[in-house]
């Protein structure tokens, strides 16, 4: 099964379309339906909201562009520096009331193009609230007749289970059962809905949309670089050659890819009340445990991810140290969504130790430390998780998130109570925005790829259980790396596929059967991420506006693009041809360093990058403090949104 959603498609969805109906383009008419799946012609999409006056198009930079103007404080005006564009909520017309139906089932049909949409109201430019993949069958609550026959051809819309409408002419009526099952299914033995793959040919891979396109010798769809990754089915011979099948049904060669294996084991934990807070998990691969702060020799060690509860801190000279203990076991198991949690992958024995050399002394391992006693260790190797307040300005549903980008975790709150604690990976090279984000959208799984103001571009396809809070940026699940605790993201709040998924599945409301997509008709009643970094000085500011992304915004950020591309191809033609002289070369010897004073040390050279990164984006981690090493290849590959 393949859920076609992608970035693009999230993008043609993302203003408010207006609340009342507008003149639309002609409706295509809907094709007979000569088989049980029939072919229904798409008609034109809801429209997705007011023109902005003045916004250039996606792709074009507009010559004379007019300054944007907003309703603030009761008037029309230009945002003043640092403010942040206003949401405006859609007005919505009264739902009416279902009246009851004949048709108690409908299965849903396969459309021309996409998949079918919810919208919240039973007329031609109503929020979309939901896709649906085809043959779902859905329960109906009723049906009303549309005054007119915009979108919906026959003027029949249907209220759907559990909330949203659906024109009749987009499915059929039947008397099998609702759809039960959801949309995704792990794949056996595995924490993940699909079965990954990804590029390791330096050389372009080419993606054909379909075998009948590899077999007429179309031209490839897409030129797929090292390091993007495809959600395979099965796999195809044609002319001698085997390629894979993707899960939505493209076509790209086997030779020049490798298997996705063994994605990560991590999941948090449940917190009830019972439990000791603050608590953290330990985060280089091993840490020395001291007798305190002013201590520092060794007298034990713990390894990566082990809890610990935290009992005090203190900072000497500068450097902030806490108290801790090996936590217990959390009384609350991880909970079983929808599916039985796979066995863990047992490791590989390890290596036999090589016999030592005659006459050498044996090292002795520092001794295992007792369940009751108390260490101290650098603040920079635990990720902490901490009990805060509930922030203003997010909102009055009683679920909220707390992600602390300068501990690297995720809170799951509910009111005034943490229920649930995970690990994450926050933006490297393009920080995660700080803000208060209402959810805007949830999808079970969708292709996450660059954007055309991109410099770099990236291909990553069927990312599990997202749930957008920001324009691009989504928690979601991560099966290309384990390195959870550390920066390591595109932008996005990485999370190990199991947190993903109870993330995803614990939100309300829950993704109905068959449903692929499902986001609010008002944003802002929905739960909020608090979004904030600790270790900095100013904890807390709105970087973002909220809700799904805009098209003017995506239409400047490519002006700007194209503006600093232009700037840099100017700056390469001003230094010359490849290969002129330069500062440092032969020709023009560099600038002698400044004498060091009498007596002074040389500075350390600085280490060569070797793939990791610090503990913690902050704070800076001290000079003898380990670096996490860089995760396997196969799943240290890339960074989506």
């Amino acid at each position: 099964m393949g859920l076609t959603l992608t970035m693009d498609a999230a993008l043609a969805q993302t203003a408010p379309p207006p609340a009342v109906p507008t003149p639309p383009p002609p409706a295509a008419t809907v094709k007979p339906a000569p088989s049980p799946q029939p072919a229904v012609a798409r008609p034109a999409a809801p429209t997705p909201g007011a023109a902005i006056p003045g916004a250039a198009a996606p792709g074009a930079v507009a010559a004379d562009k007019k300054p944007r103007k907003f309703w603030i404080d009761g008037k029309f005006r230009e945002l003043k520096k640092g403010e942040i564009r206003p949401y405006a909520a859609p007005t919505l017309l009264p739902e009416p009331e279902p009246v009851p139906s004949d048709i108690k089932v409908l299965e849903v049909a396969k459309l021309e193009e996409g998949e079918a949409q919810v919208l919240a109201r039973p007329y031609y430019g109503a929020p979309m609230i939901g896709t649906v993949v085809p043959g779902t069958r859905i329960a109906v609550r009723g049906e009303t007749i549309s005054k007119s026959t915009h979108y919906c051809h026959s003027k029949r819309w249907l209220a759907m289970q559990p909330f949203g409408w659906l024109c009749a002419d987009f499915g059929k009526p039947t008397t099998e059962p609702p759809t039960a099952d959801p949309v995704l299914k792990l794949v056996p033995g595995e924490r993940v809905p699909y079965k990954y793959v990804m590029v390791g040919s330096t050389e372009p891979l080419p993606m054909w949309t379909s075998l009948e396109a590899l077999k007429e010798g179309a031209e490839p769809e897409r030129q797929l670089q090292k390091n993007d990754s495809i959600a395979v089915e099965k796999t195809v011979r044609h002319d001698g050659q085997t390629y894979y099948q993707s899960a939505e049904g493209k076509i790209l060669p086997v030779r020049g890819t490798y298997s996705m294996e063994h994605t990560s084991q991590w999941h948090g934990i449940v917190i009830d009340e019972k439990m000791h807070l603050p608590f953290g998990w330990i985060l280089p691969d091993t840490v020395k445990l001291q007798a305190s702060p002013e201590q520092p020799a060794a007298v034990g060690t713990l390894p990566r991810r082990t809890r610990v509860d935290i009992l005090a801190e203190q900072t000497i000279k500068g450097k902030r140290y806490v108290q801790i203990r090996l936590a217990p076991p959390p009384p609350t198991p991880f909970p079983l969504a929808s599916a039985p949690l796979p066995e863990p992958v047992a490791p590989p024995p390890p290596a036999a130790p090589p016999p030592a050399k005659k006459g050498a002394a044996t090292a002795v391992p520092p001794p295992l430390p007792a369940p009751d006693a108390t260490f101290w260790v650098p603040s920079w190797a635990v990720n902490e998780v901490r009990k805060v307040p509930r922030p203003p300005g997010t909102g009055d549903n009683p679920q909220w998130f707390d992600a602390d980008l300068g501990e690297q975790v995720l809170v799951l709150y509910q009111n005034d109570r943490p229920v649930y604690a995970t690990l994450i990976s926050s933006g490297r090279n393009n920080a995660t925005p700080l803000g208060n984000y209402p959810v805007w959208a949830r999808v079970a799984a969708i292709t996450m790829k660059s954007q055309p103001y991109d410099d770099k571009p990236y291909f990553v396809n069927m990312v599990p259980w997202s749930t957008f809070f920001q324009a691009h940026n989504a928690i979601h699940g991560a099966y290309w790396h384990d390195r959870f605790g550390s920066v390591k993201s595109h932008g996005c709040i990485n999370v190990a596929p199991l947190d993903a998924r109870y993330v995803f599945e614990s939100l309300q409301p829950g993704l109905p059967p068959g449903w692929t997509s499902v986001r609010p008709p008002e944003v802002t009643k929905w739960p909020t991420l608090h979004v904030h970094n600790s270790s900095q000085k100013i904890d807390f500011k709105q970087e973002r506006p909220i809700g799904p992304t805009d098209r003017a915004d995506e239409a400047e950020r490519l002006e700007d693009a194209e503006r600093r591309r232009a700037e840099q191809l100017q700056l390469q033609a001003q230094a010359g041809p490849p290969g002129a002289p330069t500062a440092g070369s032969a020709l023009i010897p560099p600038r002698p360093a400044a004498p060091l004073p009498a007596g002074a040390a040389a500075p350390p050279r600085p280490a060569a990058p070797v793939g990791a990164v610090p503990a913690k984006p902050t704070p800076p981690v001290p000079v003898a403090a380990p670096v996490k090493p860089a995760a396997p290849a196969p799943t240290a590959a890339v960074s989506p949104r």
